[in-house]
């Protein structure tokens, strides 16, 4: 007993009752080893004393031997409801997630429930008890979904908190409800550090997500747990990161109990493979559920095993947890006493001191049981392996070739009461068997053997789908509908409108509790399980196909739907699973006028048609019009069904408008007219002829043929395609289709999946991607447009359906006629007539003579590049035109020549002619003289459908124009391409070129076109197989050999050239020169041209899909000089061949984002990354704009990979000096141009990519030459650099660990040429790195970055390898109680080095002011005494409070406090927006109590009224000027017009400054003029506003007249600052210290970095030296460097570039477009887009500003200012009728409370530079409006007075002063009167206005 007090009193937290338990640990002995041994003892004893006892006494006493540990029960007991508690562990699965709740499947088939807030234990944590509230409650549950933290199948402990019998509302049965939480304040209750111990698995949630790990918690309080980023990620085995609140488990590696902190891991195995240890003191509350244990078995029972762990824990195993699910018969032989076996804690019971354990190998793996069936399933087959005589059957259930175990309660084994189990199943019986359930963690599936069930047709909501038929038993009735019992567990609701075919105020009364009804299901929800069904009698009884996916609504398709809504346009048609269409007016089959609501109503149903359907863009178009026989007004009354109007006829119709996309017509009818529509792509088969006949048509045209595609009740659906016209059969409906039919229609939409193409009455079908076209399709948009009229094959034809496929393949397709060609003459001719109908002159009349083939005589009139201008005898308007194919001698200008008509262009006016003398000669003989003569010789000469070679003489952008050599050079047309098949003719074909043809129809007299037209045969037959081309061949060249041709085509990357006779060959880009020239060498040769050229070889070539061999040529000197060694270089070169660091000349082939693909020979293709191309930031934005496709590029081999194929490139290392190195990516001091991609953290500055798989980092310290606090802030992702090598470190194999880069330029420019800094270099170094501690000493000056923040001080950064330390002492003066708020990280100090400790690199400096001796003698610190009042003094703000600012004294120790009332002469609500600690701030003494030792200050202006302006303060002491102070961003907002555009007081009004002229800026303000630059600060500059209005109205008061003279101080004061530093400036760039180099310019802007002044004047000096180019590197590192909070200043440089693209741009137009484009992406929009128009309109380039006005009219057409621009512009150029309309239309734009002001500014410009006249009809028409407008009247007076008609003024005058105005304003008129008359009339005009002023007087006195 001694020993186990002591291990009691060691186990410290583990505590124990008094009274010791009656099952202690699970049913254990409740005595220790040594206890049982002095049992054992003190019985031998008594044995000995006692003598001999009884055989009955002495097997007793041996049994007690046996069994004093443990008692061993005869069965194992399950797991039931009735034998749980609360408090109990259980370990379980998630079975279901829902969004607020969980279903978790628990051992013994039980199921138990989870709330949200008993889920997740930071709910819990956020949620305090003692003031839960239900509102608080769901506030916290709002924005959290459990479905987002856990999922189906994770396993889960658990512990019980709730066991309700909860009554159900169906049934008078009560439902047995298990509430469980998994908090783990719950289930680590009682859990203490000292309980903890390494390899121990437990469960904790995430409760923050750090830089390196994360923060996890296990609910007990004080214990926090570490992961790592690994562990987490391999916790979750995924990649994504750990949320917040999650659960996991870990294994402990570390406990550190001084600081209560665990590290975990949560390695999967790990964590499954880790055993609970023995240790003292464990009890039940630390055994958790799904430990793992090692066991060893003590009894087999007849239903288990009995289990002993731990040594005094003992558990028990159900049969339902062994290691096999289906256990045989002799189970029990497997196991046997004292056997050793790993088990799981299922479940701790510490009420019952029960424990409950699993061998489920799957869950001794840590991994939840897999069952592979399905609810629903059914097994023929089933096989009873066990039966249970009180619990069930355990049946083995072979489904899908695998058995599986299903266990069947005894109440699923039959339908009728069983009594004897035993009796009825017999081991190896087989019966049927239906899956109904899961538990999973027994591994089982619940079956069910009833016979009722197993035939039932639902089961669960899986088995239910949308439109489906079922049964269902009612089982209550609200007032919004019915809860309907499908099955056991599945419900549904009967919505109120849908119990009724009608709408029923009250559900119907057949819906009675226990009735049973059919029903039809509307919607199933497979997440919510939300059924809805239909009881409405038209829905179940209709035997239409249902429509439950948009997919299923195929066009045609009738069914049934319910009406959802009703809307003036239409009525909304809802079907199966919320699929909805809308059936617009027009297909409601009503009369105009019937309003839809009166004749439908909601929930009505009705039966409707699909016309169309999107799927993508699930989108449904219906029709209630079922039958088109029903067609109103287009019939004949009386039934005569000849006359009826029917699909397919042709009618003629008459345009009654045209519009963008629709032409409405009328069809005339023999009892009136009917209505009709055509789309504009309906017009024609051509696309570019349907706009031209668009914009040509006008009411009142007729059409004589039109054919009817579709009809309804109201309206026509029309078409003019002559080829829709000209077919002889289109199909209407699937029964007249036949398969392998070719027939005409149109593309009416284009999927992803393919075209549908409709023909008559809607029919469509669909024509799938593979087959479109004869080769791969990626997207059929590219190759077909919606409209397109094409020929379609059909392929197979369902009539069940109503479907059927088409083929669109050339193949199948292609034209056997000449009906294209003859359609596009024909509207040719159409389009002509059109616009002769529209012009003023009289139709061209052509003649007889003129005519294809005709000859004609003319006369040279003009030689142009692209040909010859002929002037046409006896035609006047006429025009002839001549190729230079077409030539075969020169020409002058003046001669007279024989021409033979080629084509004649009716609509454009333009004959095409010839001159060779082959052809003009054959011309002499008509075609049908031609055709006499032939017919003499033989019997047929021509004759359609004979074959024959052509040759192309013209090439059009839809026909050929061909000569037939055959047929004596006749000319004939050939269509270029087909309806299916668009090409470009000017790519595939070339002059000259030899086609097959044959004959399509001959131009016989009188025929509609008159032409002689042709098929292709490569358009007929695609493939290529022609006898006639099969009998071609190359020709005999010989490789090696020079060859003369003539350049058919030129392209970007080679050129065809004919060869001989009929061959081709082509020259690649790479094959024309040797030497390197800056542009595409082929940009030398034209089409035409003759070439000598060398035959390299045969290659094929692919043209239009077939491959057709070619000749491959040569240009190159070196191979036509002679037969070079190198001469199969073409074909034999390889990447085998090419050597790294070879420079070689390549041409660009593609440009991708950051890629730029180069070809060194016709294939060998290798690739150059973007920063390889170049190291200037600049340059490397504009990557894909400076590369051009056959542009050729210097540069050197970087990589070669012979095995997979692979060439790079790059542009570095081309210099003779350069550094590059061969096998060295790298090398240090070398420049390169870089991308920021991503900001790091802190100070350790920015990661920079500067290669394709290279990346470097940059210190803070080397960002910039100067230093500034949070320098990062500056750079953005994605950010072009340029940066230098500092460093490389490699390992021991060479491989790159990182890379070490410094963006400062100075180091830059110092060693980026050299490698070593000279001494003119390192001056301009403006920040020095001290890089080593050797080169510190104590004492030194040295600046660095705040790197992190502690509360006894802080660590500095001053270089890449060197930290210095700052105490909390010798951060300032004065104590800093929070460190942290005054030295942010990223904060740049300076200070001197204290102490240094060389060998451990310890560096520690103070940032105090250290002063000398002589300092010390000059001055001493100020005390008390020393500070007088009205002494000025400056200091820091050392502590901000509600009722002033304390400020510790610069060079004293006192501290003075400034009142809230004495800071600013404004009143100031809130000091902490104002000043921040540390600021410095200047301050006037105002009051010294020394007794107290008190100092009053005060920061008003009034103070500081005496100091001067130009006074400056110690760096350290620069006051800090307030923004109501020192506005400065005001100044800079009228920079290019940069105010605000509009002036309105808060009363809606306008203050004066709004009515002054556009040339009149609000503040006048330092202007600085820097050619070419141009960046004025005013824009117009004229006089200010006081000039405008000069006195004031009012008469103001003694108070108001202070009031205002000190506003207007205030103002001057500002002015006066801003004069004085742009001053200072100047001084320093245009005094006696002016910069004449671009070193001082660099100082200066390390000095200034933030002033564009600055900047500018360098730009400025730049240009002066004529390199546009560096002034544009200065503008983009200006870009860069001032602060992004600096607008003003940033959009002073955008200005200055924009005016220097404007002048230096090459091209200027599109370079100051580009800067533009960039700039408007960093500044305010309507600022730029006024300083881009200033710039124009002081370039006078009045195009660019009439294209930049109507951008910013559609962009800021609110905005007053832009319209008032406008209208200035106009006026300017001369156009008043532009400028009244642009009022007129701003009038209609602007809000009424602009209207005056955009008025009287108009008046203003037109008094000034447009017509008076019209001014005054303004300003009279507001006036009328507005009579007591004062301003008004002033501003029209002062205009009027400028013109200088006296009698005008004096009239205006004297109406002003009729008005009854009040006196103040009446005493400002006549003020203004008398003025006038004083200045311009003479000393009785005076009196008058005196006289009549007192006048006035004595009228309002009198």
């Amino acid at each position: 007993m001694a020993k186990r007090k002591a291990a009691t009193s060691r186990q410290g937290p583990v505590s124990f009752t008094d009274e010791e338990p009656d099952f202690p640990r699970g049913g254990g002995s409740v005595l220790t080893p040594s206890e049982v041994r002095e049992a054992e003892d003190q019985a031998d004893t008594e044995f000995a004393n006692e003598g001999k006892v009884s055989r009955k006494k002495q097997k007793k006493l041996d049994e007690f031997d046996r069994s004093y540990l443990v008692k061993i029960p005869k069965s194992v007991e399950l797991l039931r409801y009735k034998s749980l508690s609360l408090g109990m562990k259980l370990w379980g699965v998630v079975l279901e997630v829902g969004k607020r709740d969980l279903v978790v499947s628990l051992p013994g088939g039980l199921r138990g429930f989870v709330k949200a807030v008993d889920a997740l234990d930071f709910l819990s944590q956020d949620t305090d008890v003692n003031t839960f509230s239900p509102s608080s409650h769901d506030e916290g549950l709002r924005d959290v979904f459990l479905n987002e933290h856990f999922a189906e199948g994770q396993l889960v402990s658990c512990v019980v908190i709730q066991l309700d019998n909860v009554k159900l509302k169906e049934s008078k049965k009560r439902s047995k409800r298990i509430g469980l939480s998994l908090r783990l304040d719950r289930l680590h209750n009682g859990l203490t550090i000292d309980a903890m111990h390494e390899g121990l698995v437990l469960s904790a949630f995430v409760t923050s997500i750090e830089d390196h790990g994360y923060l996890v918690s296990f609910g007990v309080p004080g214990i926090t747990g570490f992961l790592r980023h690994s562990g987490g990620e391999a916790a979750i085995g995924a990649v994504s990161m750990l949320k917040k609140g999650q659960l996991l488990q870990g294994v402990i590696l570390s406990i550190d109990k001084k600081r209560s902190m665990v590290m975990l891991r949560t390695d999967p195995d790990l964590v499954a493979s880790s055993v609970a240890q023995e240790m003292e003191g464990l009890s039940m509350e630390l055994l958790f559920p799904g430990t793992l244990v090692n066991a060893r078995i003590r009894a087999v029972l007849k239903n288990g095993l009995l289990l002993s762990f731990l040594t005094y824990f003992t558990g028990m195993v159900t049969m339902f947890h062994l290691e096999d699910p289906l256990p045989p018969s002799n189970w029990q032989e497997k196991y046997c006493e004292n056997q050793r076996l790993k088990a799981r804690v299922l479940y701790v019971d510490n009420t019952n001191k029960s424990i409950g354990l699993s061998l489920n190998s799957q869950l001794v793996q840590n991994m939840a049981p897999t069952i592979g069936v399905k609810i629903g399933d059914l097994c023929e087959k089933a096989t009873v392996r066990r039966v249970d005589i009180t619990i069930g059957l355990l049946l083995e259930l072979p489904i899908r070739d695998t058995s599986f175990a299903g266990y069947a309660h005894i109440s699923d084994a039959s339908d009728e009461h069983v009594e004897q189990l035993q009796e009825m199943f017999k081991e190896g019986k087989k019966t049927k068997a239906r899956v109904i359930g899961k538990r999973l963690m027994d591994g089982l599936a619940v079956v069910t053997l009833k016979d009722s069930k197993v035939n039932q047709r639902v089961l669960s909501c899986a088995d239910v789908h949308p439109g489906m038929t079922i049964t269902g038993e009612i089982t209550s009735v609200e007032a919004f509908g019915a809860f309907v019992k499908l099955a056991d567990g599945v419900k549904a609701l009967c919505p109120l409108q849908h119990m009724s075919e009608f709408q029923r105020p009250k559900p119907s009364g057949k819906f009675k509790v226990g009735a049973r009804l059919k029903f039809r299901v509307l919607t199933c929800a497979a997440d919510t399980k939300k059924i809805t069904v239909t009881h409405k009698r038209t829905m179940l009884s209709s035997k239409l196909k249902p429509v439950a996916t948009y997919e299923e609504a195929v066009e045609g398709l009738v069914t049934h739907g319910w009406i959802s809504g009703i809307e003036d346009y239409g009525c909304f048609v809802c079907f199966y699973n919320n699929v909805k269409g809308l059936v617009h007016r027009t297909q409601l089959g009503l009369d105009p006028g019937v309003d839809p609501k009166s004749v439908f109503q909601t929930g009505q149903v009705v039966k409707c048609k699909v016309l169309r359907a999107d799927s993508s863009a699930q989108r449904l178009s219906l029709s209630f019009v079922l039958s088109p026989s029903s067609l109103l007004g287009l019939h004949n009354p009386h039934g005569d069904e000849e006359k009826k109007i029917s699909v397919g006829h042709e009618v003629c119709g008459l345009v009654t408008h045209v519009s963008d996309s629709l032409i409405t017509l009328e069809v005339p009818l023999s009892n009136g007219v009917a209505k009709a529509f055509m789309k504009v792509e309906l017009i024609s088969d051509f696309a570019g002829h349907a706009e031209q006949l668009r914009s040509l048509l006008y009411p009142g045209y007729k059409f004589e043929r039109l054919r009817v595609l579709e009809r309804d009740d109201q309206k026509l659906v029309v078409t003019s395609k002559f080829s829709l016209l000209s077919a002889k059969f289109i199909p209407s409906d699937v029964s007249q289709l036949n398969p392998q039919e070719v027939i005409s229609g149109y593309i009416a939409s284009i999927t992803d999946r393919g075209c549908f193409v409709r023909f008559l009455g809607g029919l469509t079908g669909l024509a799938s991607l593979p087959q479109l076209l004869d080769g791969f399709v990626h997207s059929p948009f590219k190759h077909f447009a919606v409209g397109q009229s094409v020929r379609a094959k059909v392929l197979e034809v369902n009539l069940l359906a109503g479907r059927f496929n088409l083929s669109l393949k050339q193949s199948h397709c292609y034209s056997t006629d000449t009906t294209f060609l003859k359609g596009y003459f024909l509207e040719e001719e159409k389009i002509a007539e059109l616009q002769a109908s529209k012009s003023d002159g009289a139709e061209l009349e052509w003649g007889k003579d003129i005519g294809v083939g005709k000859v004609i005589e003319g006369e040279i009139q003009d030689i142009k590049e692209y040909g010859v201008i002929v002037n046409v005898q006896n035609l006047k308007d006429v025009v002839g035109f001549v190729t230079h194919h077409q030539l075969d001698s020169e020409v002058k200008v003046g001669d007279h020549v024989t021409a033979r008509i080629l084509d004649v262009v009716k609509s454009d006016g333009i004959l095409d002619l010839t001159l060779r003398s082959d052809l003009v000669n054959s011309g002499s003989v008509s075609t049908s003289q031609m055709k006499k003569i032939g017919r003499k010789r033989a019997r047929a000469v021509m004759e359609t459908e004979q074959k024959a070679w052509a040759i192309i003489e013209l090439i059009k952008d839809e026909y050929l124009v061909c000569s037939l050599p055959d047929f004596d050079n006749a000319i004939a047309f050939a269509a270029a391409h087909d309806y299916n098949l668009k090409v470009d003719p000017h790519e595939k074909y070339t002059l000259g070129q030899r086609v097959e043809v044959s004959i399509g129809s001959l131009p016989a007299e009188g025929s509609e076109v008159g032409r002689l037209l042709l098929l292709l045969t490569s358009l007929s037959d695609p493939t290529g197989n022609s006898p006639m081309k099969r009998m071609r061949r190359l020709p005999k060249l010989v490789s090696q050999t020079l060859v003369e041709g003539e350049v058919l085509s030129v392209g970007l990357l080679g050129m065809k050239v004919r060869v001989g006779k009929n061959s081709v060959g082509k020259v690649h880009v790479t094959q024309v020169t040797d030497d390197f020239e800056g542009e595409n060498p082929l940009s030398h040769y034209s089409v035409g041209q003759s070439i000598t050229a060398k035959i390299l070889g045969r290659s094929k070539q692919n043209d239009d899909g077939r491959l057709t061999k070619c000749f491959d040529l040569t240009l190159k000197p070196s191979e036509l000089g002679g037969k070079s060694e190198d001469s199969s270089s073409f074909n034999t070169l390889s990447l085998s061949d090419l050597q790294v660091g070879q420079v070689v000349t390549a041409h660009v082939k593609e440009v991708e984002d950051d890629w730029a693909w180069l070809l060194i020979s016709p294939s060998i293709m290798g690739r150059l990354f973007m920063l390889d191309s170049s190291t200037d930031p600049i340059q490397l934005g504009r990557f894909k704009a400076h590369y051009k496709v056959g542009q050729p590029v210097r540069c050197r081999i970087a990589k070669v990979d012979p095995e997979n194929g692979k060439l790079d490139f790059s542009l570095r290392g081309l210099d003779p000096d350069s550094k590059y190195q061969e096998g060295h990516e790298v090398n240090i001091n070398e420049v390169f141009g870089g991308r920021v991609s991503k900001i790091l953290p802190g100070v350790d500055g920015l990661s920079v990519q500067i290669g394709c798989h290279l990346f470097g980092r940059v210190h803070i310290t080397q960002l910039a030459d100067a230093w500034k606090d949070n320098p990062t802030m500056d750079f953005k992702v994605g950010q072009f650099v340029r940066c230098i090598i500092l460093d490389v470190s490699r390992s021991k194999d060479g491989v790159i660990n990182q890379i070490d880069l410094s963006l400062r330029q100075s180091l830059i420019n110092a060693l980026g040429d050299k490698g070593v800094a000279s001494e003119t270099n390192t001056r301009l170094l403006p920040d020095p790195i001290v890089e080593k501690i050797e080169d510190l000493r104590v004492g030194m000056e040295v600046q660095g970055f705040v790197k992190s923040v502690i509360k006894k001080g802080c660590f500095v950064t001053l270089s890449r390898h060197l930290d210095a330390r700052i105490k909390l002492s010798n951060l300032a003066e004065n104590f800093i109680d929070d460190p942290g708020s005054l030295f942010p990280v990223g904060k740049l100090v300076k200070g001197r080095i204290i102490s240094l400790e060389p060998l451990s690199g310890f560096v520690e400096m103070s940032l105090r002011r250290s002063l000398s001796k002589d300092e010390l003698n000059d001055s001493k610190m100020l005390t008390l005494k020393e500070v007088h009042v009205g002494d000025v003094v400056t200091g820091v703000v050392a502590r901000i409070e509600s009722y002033g600012i304390f400020v510790s004294i610069s060079n004293s120790k006192t501290v003075g406090l400034c009142h809230i009332s004495q800071v600013s002469d404004n009143r100031i609500s809130n000091l902490e927006a104002l000043f921040k600690v540390g600021d410095s701030v200047q301050a006037k003494v105002l009051k010294v109590n020394e007794d107290k030792k008190q100092i009053s200050l005060g920061m008003k202006d009034i103070y500081m009224k005496d100091l001067h302006v130009e006074e400056e303060l110690p760096k350290d002491e620069i006051k800090v000027f307030h923004r109501e102070e020192f506005p400065l961003e005001q100044v800079l907002e009228t920079n290019v017009l940069l105010g605000k555009d509009e002036s309105e007081n808060e009363n809606g009004h306008f203050s004066d400054s709004s009515l002054l002229p556009l040339s009149m800026p609000d503040i006048t303000v330092y202007n600085s003029y820097v050619e070419p630059l141009n960046v004025l600060l005013d824009t117009d500059g004229t006089a200010p506003l006081e000039d405008v209005v000069k006195e004031d109205m009012d008469s103001p008061t003694k108070t108001e007249i202070k009031e205002k003279s000190s506003k207007r101080d205030k103002k001057r004061m500002k002015n006066l600052r801003e004069a004085a530093i742009r001053e200072a400036e100047q001084k320093r760039l245009e005094g006696d210290e002016a910069p004449e180099s671009s070193e001082d310019f660099e100082k200066l802007v390390h000095e200034s970095p933030n002033s564009s002044f600055v900047w500018i004047k360098y730009m400025a000096f730049l240009l002066s030296l004529g390199d546009a180019d560096k002034a544009r590197v200065v503008a983009d590192r200006a870009l860069q460097t001032i602060n992004f909070r600096e607008e003003g200043e940033k959009l002073n440089v955008w200005v200055a570039l924009l005016n220097l693209e404007n002048a230096y741009g090459n091209p200027a137009k599109e370079a100051t477009l580009e800067v533009f484009r960039r700039a408007l992406q960093y500044c305010d929009p309507k600022k730029l887009y006024f300083a881009l128009l200033g710039i124009y309109e002081r370039g006078g380039q009045h195009e660019m500003i009439d294209e930049l006005l109507k951008s910013m009219l559609q962009k800021f057409k609110m905005s007053c200012k832009v319209w008032l621009k406008r209208i200035q512009c106009c006026l300017k150029q001369s156009m008043p009728e532009a400028a009244h309309k642009t009022l007129d239309r701003a009038l209609l734009s602007l809000p009424q409370r602009k209207h005056i002001k955009a008025i009287s500014q108009a008046a203003i410009t037109e008094f000034r530079i447009g017509s008076a006249e019209r001014a005054r009809n303004l300003f009279e028409s507001i006036l009328r409006n507005y009579p007591k407008r004062v301003d008004l009247w002033s501003v029209y007076l002062d205009q009027e007075i400028v013109l200088g008609d006296a009698s005008v003024v004096r009239a205006l005058f004297e109406r002003i002063t009729s008005l009854e105005l009040p006196p103040k304003k009446m005493k400002f008129l006549f003020k203004k009167y008398l003025e006038y008359e004083k200045s311009h009339g003479d000393e009785e005009r005076v009196e008058y206005v005196k006289g009549k002023a007192m006048q006035y007087v004595e009228t309002r006195i009198g």
